[in-house]
């Protein structure tokens, strides 16, 4: 009878520990968030248009040291115009691109 009371104590322990188990897992799970074409397309040509604006600022800085470091070379000096030049043709072609993408992503959301 002993062993009989042992053995029935020890399967409503783990019986427990198995149901428990079970309980536990029937939680919420959290969906991911839903994520569109639109939205995408936004944060590209957000994380593009950073990445041109550093660029932009990384070819000016280096046209000004060209040109500061040109010792009146008129070559060097014309080289390093033409890097700030592109750079900031570059940067104005970025910002009208990051424009339209946000003009259009107003559109569709």
């Amino acid at each position: 009878m002993k062993n009989n009371i042992f053995k029935i104590s020890i399967f409503i322990f783990l019986f427990s520990f198995l149901f428990q188990s079970f309980v536990l897992a029937q939680e919420k799970i959290e969906t991911l968030p839903e994520v569109s074409i639109a939205k995408i397309i936004k944060r590209l040509g957000d994380v593009l248009f950073y990445l041109t604006l550093l660029l932009s600022f990384l070819f000016v800085v280096a046209g000004g040291l060209m040109f500061s470091l040109s010792g009146g070379d008129p070559r060097k000096a014309e080289d390093a115009k033409r890097l700030i030049l592109y750079a900031l043709i570059g940067l104005l072609i970025g910002v009208s691109a990051y424009g339209i993408v946000n003009l259009i992503y107003g559109v569709i959301k």
